[in-house]
């Protein structure tokens, strides 16, 4: 079984107190330390032991208060 690095693009917002990813594949997630540590633990959510990494989009920041990611994780094909 061949396995394929596949990216996912989130956003993240601080929102009463704590940072919450957008849905994503009927999944969210929420973390009172940082946005990258949300975004972890949707990769986490989403690809279980294919996690991979996460990376901040620069180009992404919009709005205040919220930050875009992207989310590298391995999928079986």
């Amino acid at each position: 079984m061949a396995t394929t690095i596949t990216a996912i693009d989130t956003k993240v917002r601080y929102l009463s107190g704590a940072y919450v990813t957008n849905t994503v594949r009927g999944r969210r997630c929420s973390c009172t330390h940082s946005a990258e540590e949300a975004a972890k633990r949707l990769g986490k959510k989403i690809f279980a032991t294919g996690f991979v990494r996460v990376e901040e989009l620069e180009a992404a920041r919009a709005e205040a208060g919220t930050s875009a990611w992207r989310i590298h994780g391995k999928e079986a094909a």
